[in-house]
């Protein structure tokens, strides 16, 4: 078949030309219904080696075996580090007030549009200021107007906090509110937090 053999290497990359003759140099072992293929002169003389040194070195390979193999349903899956980022964008998204629509895998940029209260850079800086004031009055003046401009959603993405219940009672009327999901008298809300958090209260009036 293959001559000057200098290494493992050469020896396992050679091939015959003679299609038969490699044919006869392999043996196809089938076991657990997968097939597997030896050299035939390799499984020969493992053959004939007393069982008890047989076991011996199946122990040895097996070891050397699983040291280095990983199992599929061991490794981490292909897509283990995109949910862990979409995790964390949904937890800043919540953090910081940025509504469910204006996250980068929503919503492209241009087809961006003013909602009442998010923080994102587009409703923060690149809007129409006159959109802004407007929607911001009309929230003042409806508490609901938020809802009513907003697409219908079964999500909880326009709820402002997330509504935990008690898994030990069937009623599942009784909840209790947990982490703030989006605000929408968030912008109407921060020049008053503003105010009472960094500047001194005074008053005109003084009572007798």
């Amino acid at each position: 078949m293959c001559e000057n053999i200098e290494s493992e290497e050469d020896f396992f990359s050679c091939e015959s030309s003679d299609e038969e003759e490699q044919k006869k140099d392999i043996i196809k072992i089938t076991f657990l219904q997968r097939n597997y293929k030896f050299n035939k002169q390799l499984y020969e003389n493992i053959i004939q080696l007393p069982n008890q040194l047989r076991n011996k070195l199946y122990i040895y390979a097996m070891r050397q075996f699983w040291r280095s193999f990983i199992p599929e349903t061991a490794k981490i899956p292909m897509w283990y580090n995109f949910a862990v980022n979409q995790k964390n964008l949904l937890f800043k998204a919540r953090q910081h007030n940025i509504h469910f629509m204006h996250l980068p895998c929503n919503t492209l940029p241009q087809n961006k549009k003013y909602i009442i209260g998010c923080q994102c850079r587009f409703c923060t800086y690149e809007c129409d200021d006159i959109e802004r004031i407007v929607k911001q009055a009309n929230q003042v003046i409806n508490p609901a107007y938020f809802h009513e401009i907003m697409p219908p959603t079964d999500s909880k993405w326009n709820c402002e906090t997330e509504i935990i219940y008690n898994i030990e009672y069937d009623n599942f009327n009784i909840g209790y509110s947990g982490y703030p999901i989006f605000n929408p008298n968030y912008d109407i809300e921060k020049p008053l937090q503003k105010r009472i958090q960094h500047e001194k209260l005074t008053f005109t009036s003084t009572f007798s």
